[in-house]
């Protein structure tokens, strides 16, 4: 990259800076930079971050200027500002051995994420240790009941699945909700908006599930289709609970030998806006009905 980088005086050789050590400072430094992003407080904007860009502007030139900045508020704790001496503090560690790490960082996530101070809320980190133990208690079900030894009726399992063609609307309704909630996370993603991306990729996802599932009634949900639904889910909601996915991707679950790190965020290409309108429309009229 680059021309080689010009050797200093003859009083740098008394410092032993050989070629081979500018060579590998530079390396280094052309790893680092330019760097894609600086996040910090919003109080640091008129000192640290202004004269980061001023620092940066005088020294390198323009390719090696930062290429993003993200500020972000304060953090509450159940609507309350941290304080040690009010009693309204809780460390990390705290937190993690409480919640654990990854209700945690879903409660984090669900926090906020813009300049405005983020709320976290304990009954969010407690809703999410229940959330994501249903839901891993749910997999296992419906994972046992794909067995080809299972019954295709409502087992003990307490799940109705069917085999074969997805030929049915719902199921073609089911597959776009979930192509739509992909992209619609990774948009939230690409713009640094987690708290959205969480709501498209866990809380919307989850409702398209349900809604498949009340929506097959005694035809049952298709069982290839439940398991796309399933590995998708887990591969879009790692980034928020890593652990937790790493338990259900693994061999024990959903059978992977890898780790789900390395695991593609799927493309699934673009919704069916006829799809997506007869879905919104389904969902609007039972929610009048009910």
């Amino acid at each position: 990259d680059g021309p080689e980088p010009a050797l200093p005086g003859p009083a740098a050789g008394g410092r032993g800076l050989t070629l081979e050590t500018l060579r590998a400072m530079r390396r280094e430094f052309r790893y680092w930079y330019p760097m894609d992003l600086r996040v910090s407080g919003r109080d640091l904007i008129p000192n640290h971050l202004l004269f980061c860009l001023f620092t940066h502007a005088a020294m390198l030139p323009r390719d090696m200027c930062p290429r993003g900045f993200r500020t972000n508020g304060h953090i509450m704790l159940d609507g309350a500002k941290m304080s040690k001496s009010a009693g309204n503090f809780r460390t990390m560690r705290e937190a993690v051995m409480e919640y654990s790490a990854d209700a945690l960082r879903f409660a984090l996530a669900a926090a906020g994420d813009t300049n405005d101070d983020a709320n976290f809320e304990s009954e969010v980190a407690n809703a999410a240790v229940l959330k994501l133990a249903a839901e891993y208690q749910f997999i296992l079900k419906a994972l046992a009941a794909m067995d080809p030894d299972a019954e295709e009726d409502v087992g003990s399992c307490g799940l109705r699945l069917r085999f074969g063609q997805a030929d049915l609307l719902i199921d073609r309704l089911f597959e776009n909700d979930i192509r739509r909630q992909v992209n619609a996370t990774a948009r939230s993603m690409d713009a640094l908006q987690f708290r959205e991306a969480l709501v498209e990729g866990w809380d919307k996802m989850q409702r398209a599930r349900d809604r498949y599932r009340a929506g097959t009634g005694r035809a049952g949900m298709h069982a290839g289709l439940l398991r796309f639904f399933i590995r998708t889910q887990v591969i879009i909601a790692s980034p928020f609970v890593p652990h937790w996915a790493e338990r259900v991707w693994g061999p024990s679950c959903l059978g992977y030998n890898n780790s789900i790190m390395r695991a593609r965020w799927p493309e699934l290409g673009p919704e069916d806006p006829a799809l997506t309108r007869i879905s919104c429309l389904v969902e609007a009229t039972a929610a009048e009905v009910r």
